[in-house]
């Protein structure tokens, strides 16, 4: 299972549960960015770094921010997404 059909699947899921509680529920796919595979990094690190539209590969902290903004009110009407933090590697050509 790809990490957006999980995605698409844990917020499907989770809504189907629908509780008393006014719960937003978003996820943040965040597998282009740089973490704790080094070794995959080093392996691949030409080809995500050719074939990312951004000019430079993710940072953990790219991804945070993207969390940093959901939990925000302004990000209050936003609800059942999975934000990719990816640099536009998923949607390429």
């Amino acid at each position: 299972m790809s990490s957006s059909s999980a995605c698409t699947f844990l917020i499907f899921f989770f809504f189907k549960q629908k509780t008393a509680y006014e719960i937003r529920l978003s996820l943040v796919g965040s597998e282009m960015c740089k973490g704790d595979r080094e070794k995959v990094w080093d392996m691949y690190r030409e080809h995500f770094e050719a074939t990312t539209p951004m000019p430079y590969v993710g940072m953990p902290e790219d991804a945070a921010w993207a969390v940093v903004y959901l939990c925000s009110d302004e990000a209050k009407y936003i609800n059942g997404v999975c934000l990719p933090v990816d640099g536009g590697w998923a949607v390429q050509k």
